[in-house]
C-alpha cells in the first residue's frame, strides 16, 4: 500500500495585498519566498496594533494590543531583552499601527513586525510575549480568513505570479469585493504562499510487494501542487476560481496516475480558512489535529479532526 501525506507550510508570514506590493521591491524577500509555487488569497478585517507604547524598563518593553473591527487582544508586552539578547548597542524603536521596527545605532533594521508577522512568529514559538493580567489571548480570532482563491505557478514562484504581472483573480477581487470594516480592501486582502512537505509511507501487505514498493517515492513536485490546488478548489468551492475541477481527483496533471492508494493534504499553520462550505482548520502542533483533505481512489472528502471555531 502506497500512502502520501502532504503538509502545507507557509514560506513567509501572511502579507496583505498592500504589503505585497511594497515587499515585491525587496530582493531579500523575493529570494526568500521563491520556493513557493502554491498560493491562496483570503480576506479578513484589517488588523492593527493599537495603544502601542515603549516602556523604559530593563532593556525596554514594547506594549500594545492587536485589534480588528470585531476583536481586540489583551495587553501584550514584548521584552527587547528576549528579542535581542546579544545586542548591546544602543537601539531605536519605531512604533505604528501597521509596523514595529527596531534599529541599531547605525540605522540598520534588526527586527520588524507587522501584526501578521508577529502572530506568525508567536504560533511558531519564535517569539516570547507576556499577556498582562494573565488574560486569555485567543490569537486564532485574528487568523481566520474567508478563502477566495487558490492558485499555482508551475513555471515560476507564487510571489512572481501574483506581483510581477497582472494577476486576473487578485485584480478581480480588488474590483468586486467590499471591505469587511471601514478600511481599505488592499489592507484586508491576505496573501498566503505555501510549500509542501511530503511524506511517503509504504506498507507491505505481502512479501512480494517489498521489491516493488520499498524504494517508491512521489518525486513529481508539480503533480503534488497541481493536485493540492484542485483539491482545495473542488472541496472548499472557492469563490474566484472559475474552473471548479468537478471530476477531481480524476485528472491528467495531478496525483491520480501516481498509483497511490491514499493521500491527504493538511495545513500545518494556525490559520483557518472558510467558504460557504464551512471552516477548514489548520494547526502547527500535530497534537491539535488539523482538518485534512483525504483522497482514496475516486473519492475526495474533507475530514474534520477538530471542533469548528
Amino acid at each position: 500500500m502506497k500512502l502520501l501525506i502532504n503538509k502545507l507550510n507557509l514560506v513567509y508570514p501572511p502579507i496583505t495585498n498592500q504589503e505585497g506590493a511594497w515587499l515585491w521591491n525587496v530582493p531579500e524577500v523575493r529570494d526568500f519566498v521563491k520556493g513557493s509555487k502554491l498560493y491562496m488569497i483570503g480576506h479578513r478585517e484589517e488588523l492593527k496594533f493599537i495603544n502601542e507604547q515603549f516602556i523604559s524598563e530593563g532593556r525596554g518593553i514594547i506594549q500594545f494590543q492587536l485589534a480588528t473591527a470585531t476583536h481586540k487582544s489583551p495587553i501584550i508586552q514584548i521584552s527587547l531583552y528576549h528579542c535581542l539578547p546579544d545586542i548591546e548597542d544602543e537601539i531605536s524603536i519605531e512604533l505604528g499601527e501597521k509596523l514595529f521596527r527596531i534599529k541599531d545605532s547605525q540605522g540598520n533594521v534588526l527586527q520588524w513586525y507587522t501584526p501578521d508577522i508577529l502572530l506568525y512568529r508567536y504560533w511558531k514559538n519564535q517569539l516570547s510575549i507576556r499577556i498582562i493580567d494573565d488574560t486569555e489571548f485567543n490569537y486564532r480570532d485574528f487568523t481566520r480568513y474567508e478563502l477566495y482563491y487558490v492558485g499555482i505557478s508551475k513555471n515560476n514562484d507564487s510571489f512572481s505570479r501574483l506581483f510581477d504581472e497582472s494577476h486576473h483573480a487578485r485584480l478581480k477581487i480588488l474590483t468586486n469585493e467590499y471591505p469587511k470594516s471601514s478600511g481599505r480592501l488592499t489592507d484586508e486582502l491576505l496573501i498566503f504562499m505555501f510549500e509542501i512537505d511530503k511524506l511517503n509511507i509504504n506498507i507491505f501487505d505481502r512479501i512480494e510487494d517489498i521489491d516493488e514498493q520499498i524504494n517508491y517515492h512521489t518525486e513529481d513536485e508539480i503533480a503534488i501542487i497541481a493536485d493540492a490546488e484542485k483539491a482545495f478548489i473542488k472541496l472548499l468551492e472557492t469563490k474566484y476560481n472559475e474552473v471548479k475541477y468537478k471530476n477531481y481527483p480524476n485528472g491528467d496533471d495531478g496525483l491520480y496516475s501516481e498509483g497511490l492508494d491514499r493521500y491527504c493534504f493538511y495545513i500545518g499553520e494556525d490559520i483557518t480558512f472558510y467558504t460557504t462550505k464551512g471552516d477548514f482548520i489548520g494547526a502547527s502542533d500535530v497534537h491539535d489535529h488539523a482538518d485534512m483533505i483525504f483522497v482514496e481512489g475516486e473519492v475526495a472528502k474533507v475530514v474534520k479532526e477538530t471542533i469548528d471555531s
